[in-house]
């Protein structure tokens, strides 16, 4: 089965791709001041910690979604999301949502 363009869109919108961005900044900046003050940094473990952190984050952020799907649609900002309007399958969202943040945790 082929999933057309905007039905990827919407799963990619609903992992908050802009907040995934701006949270794992701050976790490289923490990152690059703690390999300082150790006196080494370890490449291998920043790609695991920056992957393992972008999908927690982006994890967390589709469950949220899920959650505040009845409230969104009252809000000017939220009220066209994937979830508020229905675009995107609740059950797949969900363990789409659970399995990032597992993948992250991992």
């Amino acid at each position: 089965m082929l999933m057309n363009n905007n039905i990827l869109k919407d799963y990619l919108d609903i992992t908050k791709p802009s907040i995934n961005i701006s949270n794992t900044f701050a976790m490289l900046a923490g990152f690059i001041l703690a390999a300082g003050y150790l006196q080494r940094f370890d490449f291998v473990l920043l790609l695991m910690t920056l992957l393992g952190t972008s999908l927690v984050i982006a994890g967390a952020c589709v469950l949220n979604n899920l959650y505040d799907r009845d409230i969104d649609p009252m809000m000017e900002r939220t009220r066209k999301r994937a979830t508020a309007e229905g675009r995107v399958n609740l059950t797949i969202a969900l363990w789409y949502g659970i399995i990032l943040s597992l993948l992250g945790t991992v």
